[in-house]
């Protein structure tokens, strides 16, 4: 029998108590029952999803989502996140959208207007089609990034129900079999959330088959979506198995790369991926430190470059020195899209955000509930053409205070649950001081280090992370270098739904 959670909880009455009947431990298989209630503790914490009208239903580890939300990008968002928890091995989702009704032909005209004037898509070859509230996408694009990248756009504007993605794929290249297979295997090697995982790639005419199996949902989408952002790929068949495990991972000892390995799996990696013109990117390594230097064409190029290097195994900071050289617009016209972007957004059209331009820099002034909204509305100026820099002056003003105390033991409470973090969260110290949390302690793999920040920053009233986690044996010279960076990171995920901004427009 399914257990059931129904929708109508306090959020209350979580925030002050750990989910009910907690009881996996690492090690041990969570029970139906800890699943569903971490999920709902997961949801009803993270402020993109509102799960008031959300119910949970689990067996044999495959969750089923039920009810209603206002809008698509909140059902995206609570599907993704369900993956993320511990003992997942499936989701079935049956989250109704029901948004602000809007004509159809309305919604066309804001979705071809957002594809237009983004940086990410040449909405030339594109055609959209609405018909009550479900949009179609048809047409041609370069790659799979351009495909999934407009599919993005449509799902973000207020009012649409659904989106059926029916652009087809017309590559200008074509990549031996050969050579796929080997840059793909590269990718995943180098990949922190993949690196050592039983995944075998096979390909054919341009068509990747992943066999073997991984961890959880996550894991499993990550690596197809990761080798679909390569050139002349034509799909990926996904038969990886999800057998979550009784220790996480394969690996007892952590792989460092030297100087030079670290340089050239930065570069491969940046040439690999389809999102980005890296021919006038430079690479620098020392002791794990990355280094940026060169120009991209826009400031969304320079955020996923940064990711980029962020995600390789062996990475412990990133600095970003890359220069932005925008393409020349008036400053009149940018202002007046990122308006219209954040006018159509299901987020933030009820919100009263200034926008001022300047030679491309762009200032957002104004007052949002939560970190999530601050971070959105950045990321709705950053895809805009001609945007060369974003400072962020938003303030996060209404969200419910809560005491250091119970902050700490909410993020405590969610890396218990966490996928990746289950194994080793107690070997993490969480401190919290007036909404902003820092972790220390050491982690046995880079991407523990990655997850443990993005869980605690996506935790419902953390308005900042300070994560000075280290990787067990990896010496961190942190007295040399923290003190001359900003003191807060945000993360920038190219494998969340929406790309969140790095805090303070830096």
């Amino acid at each position: 029998m399914f257990t059931l959670l129904t929708g109508l909880v306090l959020a209350a009455s979580l925030a002050f108590s750990p989910p009910a009947g907690y009881s996996a431990l690492p090690g041990s298989t969570p029970s139906d029952s800890d699943i569903s209630r971490w999920v709902r503790f997961a949801l009803t914490h993270d402020p993109r999803t509102d799960a008031s009208y959300i119910s949970v239903e689990t067996r044999a580890g495959v969750v089923k989502l039920i009810g209603d939300v206002d809008n698509l990008a909140a059902r995206n968002y609570a599907v993704a996140e369900t993956k993320k928890i511990n003992g997942v091995r499936g989701v079935i989702d049956e989250i109704n959208v029901t948004p602000v009704s809007r004509s159809d032909r309305d919604l066309a005209h804001d979705i071809r207007r957002r594809l237009e004037n983004s940086t990410a898509v040449d909405a030339r070859n594109l055609v959209v089609a609405v018909h009550q509230g479900v949009v179609t996408l048809s047409g041609e694009a370069a790659d799979w990034n351009e495909k999934e990248e407009a599919r993005l756009l449509a799902e973000g504007i207020r009012g649409v129900k659904d989106v059926v993605d029916d652009v087809q794929l017309e590559y200008s290249d074509t990549i031996s079999d050969e050579r796929l297979t080997s840059e793909s295997r590269a990718r995943l090697a180098r990949d922190v959330y993949l690196s050592d995982l039983p995944i075998t790639v096979a390909v054919q005419n341009g068509e990747i088959t992943l066999t073997g199996s991984v961890g959880n949902l996550y894991e499993k989408e990550r690596a197809e979506r990761s080798l679909l952002w390569q050139n002349g790929v034509k799909s990926v068949i996904n038969n990886l198995k999800v057998e979550p495990r009784e220790s996480y991972g394969v690996r007892d000892t952590v792989a460092v790369p030297s100087d030079q390995e670290l340089k050239r799996n930065v570069e491969a990696e940046l040439m690999t991926d389809l999102r980005l013109r890296p021919e006038e990117i430079s690479v620098d390594a020392v002791a794990g430190h990355v280094m940026l230097f060169g120009s991209v064409p826009s400031l969304r190029e320079k955020r996923i470059a940064e990711q980029d290097a962020r995600d390789i195994v062996g990475t412990a900071w990133v600095t970003n020195q890359l220069i932005v050289y925008r393409t020349q617009r008036d400053d009149s016209a940018i202002r007046d899209q990122i308006v219209f972007n954040m006018g159509t957004d299901p987020y933030l059209s009820k919100f009263n955000i200034d926008v001022t331009v300047a030679e491309g820099v762009v200032t957002l002034v104004g007052d949002v509930p939560s970190l999530f909204e601050k971070e959105r509305a950045a990321h709705l100026a950053i895809d805009v053409l001609g945007v060369g820099k974003v400072v962020n002056d938003l303030s996060v003003r209404g969200m419910l205070a809560l005491r250091d105390d119970v902050l700490k033991r909410q993020v405590v409470q969610r890396l218990e649950q966490d996928w990746k973090i289950a194994w080793v969260y107690e070997h993490i110290r969480v401190d919290v001081t007036d909404d902003v949390v820092r972790l220390t302690g050491d982690v046995n793999t880079w991407s523990e280090r990655q997850e443990a920040g993005r869980v605690a920053l996506r935790t419902h009233g953390v308005l900042a992370v300070d994560n000075r986690l280290t990787v067990r044996g990896v010496p961190y010279p942190w007295d040399e270098w923290h003190s001359k960076m900003p003191g807060y990171f945000g993360l920038y995920d190219p494998y969340e739904i929406y790309y969140p901004y790095r805090r303070e427009g830096s």
